[in-house]
């Protein structure tokens, strides 16, 4: 009964619960006040792709940081996509591979009030950015994330049993996090596919330290897990999160298509076990959803 009743709760509350809409006059223009950010390595050819959606958004900035080995590559796929050159763009490096490292010297370039910060595999809509903005007209609003959505199969081609558990596994996490901000104002993670902070916090130098220098049981240095650090850490400062889950605001992504599809599953139970502790600890109000069993940090989520 438990069970029936905790689905109930969640379809009801992920299905009906309503959006922030566009305002008539606000206060965030992408052009003026968003600057993006993307770290990536062995970046795939579809990056042409993604970059092109982002810059039909009209950001401000975009800040791609590579890998100095790499740096050839990613300027010759930017080059590929051939975007308005009225949108200024750079392909920075770090002297290694680390998502966190890559990201914080993107942060730190970042000239926008709001820092979007985006996988090198995903792609906007053409509403995506402005509905994901609507909710900082909110002052108490530190970050806002959108729904997760499987991109189709290319044409003459169909899912396989991979990508339908991917495109499932989006899905059942999009109902969890949207049903457990609507009831308890917070959640576990805004998924770092694509998500929106204010600048001021993630500029700050106190995170950004924490942020690179973040071990697990103070010996192991983490490099994943960066969206549930900084989901945590904008929670435990006061801020509050919000989550558009109008179609408007979608974030469209590819699903694994071969059996790596084990491991991605692996290594993200894993962080949502770090993650739960953590967050737990961190952000007390959490334990009202998971008394309920209403969060996605429940036991059958972590280990299945």
């Amino acid at each position: 009964m438990l069970k029936i009743f905790n689905h109930a709760v969640t379809f009801w509350f992920s299905t009906f619960t309503t959006s922030v809409p566009l305002p008539s006059d606000p206060t965030y223009i992408p052009s003026r006040d968003v600057s993006l950010v993307v770290p990536t390595v062995d970046t795939e050819d579809t990056f042409p792709a993604s970059l092109r959606t982002w810059a039909s958004s009209n950001v401000k900035e975009i800040i791609i940081v590579t890998v100095p080995d790499e740096l050839e590559r990613v300027q010759a796929l930017v080059a590929q996509a051939d975007i308005t050159p009225t949108i200024p763009l750079r392909v920075l490096t770090c002297p290694r591979a680390s998502k966190r490292g890559q990201m914080a010297r993107g942060i730190r370039e970042a000239t926008g009030r709001i820092i979007a910060l985006s996988d090198d595999d995903i792609s906007w809509t053409r509403t995506t950015l402005v509905h994901l903005l609507a909710p900082f007209e909110d002052a108490s609003v530190g970050g806002v994330g959108g729904r997760q959505k499987a991109a189709l199969p290319r044409s003459g081609k169909t899912w396989n049993v991979w990508e339908v558990a991917g495109a499932k596994r989006l899905w059942q996490r999009t109902r969890l996090e949207t049903a457990n901000n609507a009831i308890d104002g917070g959640c576990m993670v805004l998924s770092g596919r694509t998500v929106l902070y204010r600048a001021e916090i993630i500029k700050d130098e106190g995170f950004l330290y924490a942020f690179t220098r973040d071990y697990w049981l103070g010996r192991y240095l983490l490099d994943s897990g960066d969206d549930t650090f900084i989901t945590r850490w904008v929670q435990a400062n006061g801020w509050k999160i919000r989550f558009q889950s109008c179609a408007e605001a979608d974030v469209i992504t590819s699903c694994k298509d071969t059996s790596a599809y084990n491991k991605q599953c692996i290594r993200w139970h894993r962080n949502s076990l770090r993650t739960s502790i953590r967050t737990v600890v961190y952000i007390p109000h959490i334990l009202r959803l998971v008394a309920c069993q209403l969060s996605p940090i429940q036991i059958s989520d972590i280990y299945h």
